[in-house]
This record gives C-alpha cells, structure tokens and sequence, in this order.
C-alpha cells in the first residue's frame, strides 16, 4: 500500500510542491535580515524580545496578530539556535515558502499541470515585494499561506461538491483572521458559494460558524475580553477591526495622500517587471475568444452535443486552463448528461438541468454566469467565479487602502494573480511544451535583476526625502528584496549606545525610528531608564511636551521633520541641536 502511494500521481505532485517550498525557503533563509529592523518588523522584534504584545495604545485588537505571534514563537522554540532576531525574519521565509508549496497544489487541483504550478511558484516567489517580505518580520506571508490554503480547500470542494473541504476553507479563514484582517475581505465570497452550494442542509450552516470560530479563537479570545472590560459592542467592533487610529484608512475617509499613493503604486509596480505575469492574461482572453465563436454558432443554428459536452461555447475547458480532468472523466459527463435529459426532458432546458446536477446545485443566476458552462464546464465556472471575485475584492482594497506602507498590503493581490498566471500558462504549455524551462529562467533573472534597474532609475528620477534615517539609503532599502546585507537600523542602534546620553533620557522617535531602538532595549543594548514616546502611545500633546520637559537636558528627537514629530514640538522648540544621531530639544 506504502509502495503504491509513492508511485502514484499525488505523491509526485506533493513531492515536487515539497521540493518548491525547501528551494524557496533556502532562498529566502540566506537573504533574511540577521539584525534588528525599522518600522513594523521591528515592532514585531520587539513584541517577541518582551512579550509585550500590546503596546500600541492607538492600535486596538486590529494589530495583535496573535496566529502570527504563535507561529513564530513555536519557530523560535523549535530553532533555538537560530538566535535572535534572525529568527523572527526567518519565520516570514517560512511563511512564503509554505504559500508557494501550496500554491504549486492549487495549481495543479485545477489544471492538472505541475509544470504550471511550478511557474506560478516561481514567479510569485520571485516578484520584488513577495521576496522583500520574506526577509523581514512581517505578517504577510503568512496570510498569503493561509490563503492559499483556503484557496486549496476551495479548489477540491467545487471539484468534488464536498462539504467538508468547503469547511476546512473557512476553517483555515477562521485561522487567516487571527493571523491578518485580509481573512475579513474572503467571507462574502464564501458566503455566496455557500448559498449557492449547500443552503439546503441547515445543520451545514452551524458547523461552519464552529470551525471557522475554532480557527479564529485565538483573536476572538482578546474581542471577548476587551468586550467584557469596555462593556460596549461599537468600541469591540471598532477596536477588532480598526483600533482606534486606522478607521480613516480603512474606510478611505482620508484622501489627503495622493503623492504617497503614486509613491506605493510605483513601488507596488516592481513586482511586476516580468514578461510571464502575461501569462494571467490567457483565461479572460480564452473565455473571450469562446464567446465570439459562441456567437457565431448559435448564429447558425446548430448545436452540437459530443460525450455530454455543449459546444455551442466554442472553447475547450483547456482553453480556461482546466485539465482532462477538470470536469470529471466523460463517462462521469455522459452520465450526468442521461441524467439531467431524465429529469428535464430534451430541449432548451437541458443545458440548465445540467448546471444542477452536481449534489443539488442550484441554478446560477444568468447575471452571475460570468463564465458560462455546461456539465464538463462546471467547474471551470466555479474557480474562475470565485478566484475573479476573490482577485477583485483585495485588489479593491489594496488600491484604495492610503497608508504609508500600502505597497506592502498587494501581496494577497500577488497572490491570486499568480494563481490566474499558472491556470493560464497550463493552457499555454499544453501547446508550447519548451516554453516552461525558458518561462521559468526569466523569472528568476527578472527576480534578481529588476531590484537593480529599479534602484537606477530612482536615484535618477525622483528627488531625495525630506526626512533621511541615520545609515539608511532609502532607494537601496525598498528596491533591494534581500536584506542579509542591510545593517542600517543596526548601526543606528549602536550610534545611540555609544554616544553618552543622559541617564532618564526622554526620545521622541516616529513609528519607523522607535522600532529599533525598543527592540535593541528589550535585548539589553540600550540603558533601561530611557524611555521612547512615539505616536503609537496614542497621548495628547500636553503630555507629550510635560515628558520631555522632564527629561534631564530636555528630551530629543529623531528628526525635527514636519510630519515626524507633533507639531506641537515644532510650534514650541526655539532649535534643535544635534547630538549623534539624535536631536536635542532646545526650548
């Protein structure tokens, strides 16, 4: 039996997804960043070195993450060599190479080509802000692992019409929400497919809420304590899905930010600069193509009916990117075919009866045919639907998210792409066979060459920043995917330790500079007694100003910029006198 299943098709294919995932994760192992990091990753450097996971007053639940944190303190328990903070950046490669094994699986579930699910790894493996994530602690990767997963689960129950990998789907939702609030933006999706597949079976309905309830405990615990502490439903609701500082953001009520928004989109556009992302272009141009020859032969008035399969489409579901097996083997479509004749008789509503066939599936609203099939086709359907639906929905979000980080939230985006770019080149490799190895080399030539031509064409086109961080070459930072060799965060760290502040010191930092410096205290680099404020502690300006009154030589900054520091300190400060790599308050 043992023997028989290494020989089979699916050991292979597990194999070869295995085999993606440890290439990718030795990738992104060698290039993870060893120290300590800016911004968010080192927040997160700093929630694991002190167990304060928390912190952010202003942030709310939005911003535990607690999947995340298990995840990665489970790494860190199982590599205790790894050594910190490398460690915490090595959990975000884990997280991608997991998503790129799964990826090759939900490739193949639908195409039945490993070929093309190994080109989709590659390119998203490989694409500038998959890769940059990946070397950083960050939360990302591992929702795009989970969604994927749910993606895989979703795959095998439109195959099989089966409740149960439907449930694992929202099951490993349950376990995206307490990972990223991405997980929120899948369930009207699933909710339709629900409808529309099980609604028959009321007991269906309760044991999906207790898995996807059992997935997400780990976040809904914090809501029920914060519920029970604030004793108000609108501060719950705002706080597990906002906090009480990113409600503008999410809603886009804050439109202020045009020039940081053509900043990310610029950025966000470096994952793309690779010829074989046309490849996702292949399916809407396929299903094109089929409705015009559609057209045309129902012009005619005939229609043919082969092996249960209408062709009056005019395109193959190999055209769609669904393999031999994607609607069932054709004895498995005749006899649906018998079956639907038998209960709807023969005549134009055959076609219809045979979209129901399949465990009492209803019929499909005509508005929501967005791919048109018949028996063999239903499950063609059923992917595109649901991936065009998923794609939308995030790319919707992503666009239209105006934070200053907001090239990182298209990764979900990427994803799902990469997924559209193998059900296309599945088709394309079914008549150009020598196309994958080239396919694949420009990939991994565009991966590592673009960060290049990128870094160029900033340091010529666009004009320096207004605030510069100590050590740190802004267009390298965010053009470079690989961050085994960025120590700039690092060197600013030990600039602050050997310089002979005063004891009690009082810093404001913005919420890119105070990561570090919190994150190399609770390692013990820097003297206890100094304290960070930074806009996360959420206070009033007063306050702000009474603290740094008090430190012993009145308290210093980061960068006396606009924008970086409250205005209240500009308004107020007669200079600033600069004292290594920060700025003392000269009142």
């Amino acid at each position: 039996m043992k023997m028989r299943f290494f020989e089979s098709e699916r050991a292979r294919v597990l194999g070869v997804s295995a085999l993606v995932g440890l290439a990718a994760l030795a990738v992104y192992a060698a290039t993870a960043q060893r120290g300590i990091s800016w911004q968010d990753s080192g927040e997160y450097q700093y929630k694991f070195l002190a167990g304060a996971y928390d912190w952010e007053v202003g942030a709310g639940i939005a911003r535990l993450h607690p999947t995340y944190i298990l995840l990665t303190r489970l790494l860190a328990a199982c590599l205790p060599g790894a050594g910190v903070p490398y460690v915490y950046a090595l959990s975000s490669g884990v997280g991608m190479a997991l998503a790129l094994a799964v990826l090759v699986l939900t490739v193949h579930g639908v195409t039945r080509s490993v070929r093309a699910g190994c080109l989709a790894a590659a390119l998203l493996g490989g694409a500038h802000m998959a890769w940059w994530l990946s070397t950083l602690a960050e939360v990302y990767t591992w929702s795009l692992a989970l969604l994927m997963l749910e993606l895989a689960c979703l795959v095998r129950a439109l195959r099989a019409r089966s409740f149960a990998w439907f449930a694992g789907a929202l099951f490993f939702n349950g376990c995206h929400f307490g990972v990223h609030h991405f997980a929120l933006l899948n369930l009207p999706v699933y909710a339709v497919l629900f409808l529309l597949l099980f609604r028959r079976r009321a007991w269906h309905w309760g044991a999906c809420a207790a898995l996807w309830m059992i997935g997400a405990l780990p976040i809904l615990i914090p809501i029920a304590r914060y519920g029970m502490a604030s004793g108000s439903l609108e501060a719950v609701i705002r706080s597990a899905l906002f906090g009480e500082v990113f409600q503008q953001k999410i809603l886009a009520l804050d439109v202020r930010d045009g020039p940081l928004w053509v900043s990310n989109m610029a950025l966000s556009s470096c994952s793309f600069m690779n010829p074989c992302w046309l490849y996702a272009v292949a399916v809407p141009l396929a299903a094109w193509r089929g409705r015009k020859g559609g057209r045309r032969k129902e012009e005619g008035g005939r229609r043919k009916e082969e092996g249960g399969v209408t062709e009056d489409l005019g395109f193959r579901s190999e055209d769609l990117g669904v393999g031999e097996e994607g609607g069932g083997r054709k004895e498995d479509a005749q006899r649906s075919t018998i079956n639907a004749q038998r209960s709807s008789g023969e005549g134009e509503d055959v076609q219809r009866s045979m979209l129901n066939v399949r465990a009492g599936m209803p019929a499909l609203p005509t508005a929501l045919r967005v791919f048109p099939v018949a028996d063999r086709r239903v499950f063609a359907w059923d992917v595109h639907g649901t991936l065009l639906a998923l794609t939308g929905v995030h790319a919707l979000f992503w666009v239209r998210y105006l934070v200053p980080d907001q090239a990182t939230f298209l990764l979900p985006t990427l994803g799902l792409l990469a997924v559209w770019a193998g059900l296309g080149a599945a088709r394309v490799l079914r008549e150009r066979r020598g196309w994958f190895a080239a396919s694949v080399a420009v990939s991994l030539a565009c991966s590592v060459l673009a960060p290049h031509v990128t870094r160029l064409a900033a340091e010529r086109l666009l004009p320096s920043r207004s605030r510069v961080l100590p050590f740190r070459d802004e267009f390298a930072y965010w053009a470079y995917p690989w961050k085994h060799n960025e120590d700039s965060a690092e060197r600013f760290v030990e600039a602050v330790a050997r310089e002979r502040y005063p004891e009690g010191m009082v810093v404001w930092a913005d919420t890119t500079a105070v990561a570090p410096l919190m994150a190399a205290q609770a390692m013990g680099r820097l003297p206890a007694s100094w304290r960070w404020l930074s806009f996360w502690q959420n206070e009033a300006d007063e306050e702000i100003m009474r603290q740094l009154r008090a430190s012993p030589d009145g308290g210093y900054v980061v960068s006396p910029v606009r924008c970086y520091v409250p205005e209240a300190i500009l308004d107020r400060a007669a200079s600033f006198e600069r004292r290594g790599v920060l700025h003392r308050i000269v009142w």
